[in-house]
Parts: C-alpha cells; structure tokens; sequence
C-alpha cells in the first residue's frame, strides 16, 4: 500500500493530542514515530482495564501484558504503513 504524500493542511495546524485516530496512524507510518504516544496515553486506560478484567486482578502480571499489547500494535501498523 503506498504512503500518501499529502497530508491533509488542515492536520498541520491542529495539536498531535487532537488529531484523529487516523491522522495519528497516518503520521506514524509516514515516519513520526513521536506521535505514537499520544495513541498510548488515549487508549492506555482502556488497555489497562482490559487486561486488568482478563486477569482478574492478577497485579504481577498487569504492566508487562499492557506493555506488550502497545508492541503487537506498533509492530502492525508498521506492517501496514
């Protein structure tokens, strides 16, 4: 799939933290790997409370699923980019 060469104007002027899901990806695979953390701050909670329901409190074993969760996910949409 190629890369698109343009990025919407519009997305030059609003702050990374108010960027679309979308737009975020859209940077990321385009090379500004910065802007992946702003993916984890939004979804981090969600993340966490998911693993934290399929453990079911198991706290040993929380920090190092959610971190590996985050990889599996850089790790695709580097794929598809």
């Amino acid at each position: 799939m190629a890369k698109p060469a343009v990025i919407n104007i519009i997305d030059a002027h609003i702050p990374h933290g108010q960027k679309s899901d979308d737009a975020l990806i859209m940077l990321f695979q385009n090379g500004e790997q910065e802007v992946f953390r702003y993916l984890v701050e939004r979804y981090r909670e969600k993340v966490r409370n998911i693993i934290f329901s399929i453990f079911m409190g198991f706290f040993g074993g929380l920090f190092p699923a959610g971190r590996a969760a985050f990889t599996k996910i850089t790790e695709a949409l580097r794929q598809v980019g």
